[in-house]
């Protein structure tokens, strides 16, 4: 059985606008002390020590200049949801639309099928 840091929480499910499909097999691994790190498709670490409850931006390398702010949230062991936009903006209620991310799936085949 891999560590948990060695899991991937991959987004499977975005919901809103037709940008929000970029986010489709960026993942989170937990840490040991609690917190995610946030991961792009190439396995390039985007955000580092995140914390449910908090709201955090990132800049995908095949949109350079657009930050997207997500925030996370958690509904149950290893299902992570939250809020998105990509609005170069932190403000939450600004969300352009809302994904989920569950563990037990196949970041791999989810990368996949965004290349």
């Amino acid at each position: 059985m891999a560590d948990a840091e060695d899991k991937k929480i991959p987004i499977k499910d975005v919901i809103g606008r037709e940008e929000g499909q970029k986010l489709i097999g960026c993942y989170f691994k937990p840490k040991a002390d609690g917190t995610y790190n946030f991961h792009a498709h190439d396995g390039a670490v985007k955000g580092r020590q995140i914390t449910v409850g908090r709201t955090f931006r990132f800049e995908l390398d095949d949109a350079p200049g657009v930050f997207w702010t997500l925030n996370l949230e958690t509904d149950a062991d290893e299902i992570l949801k939250g809020r998105w936009n990509d609005k170069n903006d932190p403000d939450p209620s600004l969300e352009d639309g809302t994904y989920q991310a569950q563990a037990g799936g196949q970041a791999e085949d989810a990368a996949s099928a965004y290349a």
